[in-house]
């Protein structure tokens, strides 16, 4: 779903398997204390699952949407 989102507003994204990036897990763990998947980085904030609302709220605080 965050990938269709991202796409449908054709926002570049990167996409990191976790499975594939053993350190990425790693990652997630330091910045966020959990490993919920998916994980979304805007600027510096995080939006843990999909949650369209703080996708658009961050998204537009950083310049990214209008």
């Amino acid at each position: 779903m965050v990938k269709e989102y991202l796409s449908h507003h054709h926002l570049p994204f990167k996409e990191v398997n976790v499975f594939r990036d053993p350190g990425s897990i790693d990652e997630m763990l330091h910045y966020t204390g959990s490993f919920t998947a998916p994980l979304l980085r805007i600027g510096r904030e995080f939006v843990q699952g999909y949650n369209p609302a703080a996708i658009e709220r961050l998204l537009a605080q950083t310049g990214w949407l209008d």
